[in-house]
């Protein structure tokens, strides 16, 4: 979602109001001194979701109204990795483990295995502490992250 929409420049215009609007009655709006905003300044927006955008532009005192909307769609639901330096290392039980963010994530499931048994943690975070697996993690035995 880290994308730019932008519109045509209006002659004079100081200000730029972007207008999403979509399903569930989405309606949200956006000022800018530019001609781009990023769909991150928009809350609660949905992957792979078509919202309309209208723009309208404040010059000389005054709104101008839009005279066209177009359509875009979000993109899909991204996947997540492990940051590179949690990748293939030998650790303590003191570790913390963290994923790359994704936009909007309302939480983050990570799987870790000691090659016989998986463990599921689920956290609002995009990182989790070793000290939270249930039954507690083993030092000196090598685990294994899924992502």
């Amino acid at each position: 979602m880290n994308t730019n929409i932008q519109c045509d420049p209006v002659h004079l215009a100081t200000n730029y109001e972007f207008r999403l609007t979509g399903p569930g009655g989405y309606n949200q709006a956006r000022t800018s001194t530019s001609i781009a905003i990023n769909l991150t300044t928009f809350p609660n927006l949905r992957y792979n979701t078509q919202y309309t955008v209208s723009v309208r532009a404040f010059s000389g005192g005054i709104w101008i109204e839009p005279t066209e909307t177009c359509t875009i769609t979000t993109p899909s639901v991204p996947q997540t990795s492990l940051v590179f330096q949690h990748c293939n290392i030998n650790t303590t039980t003191k570790f913390v483990v963290m994923a790359r963010t994704v936009f909007y994530a309302e939480a983050y499931k990570f799987r870790i295995s000691d090659g016989t048994t998986i463990a599921e943690i689920e956290s609002p975070n995009i990182y989790f502490a070793a000290s939270t697996v249930t039954g507690g993690m083993i030092e000196q035995v090598k685990y294994i992250l899924f992502k």
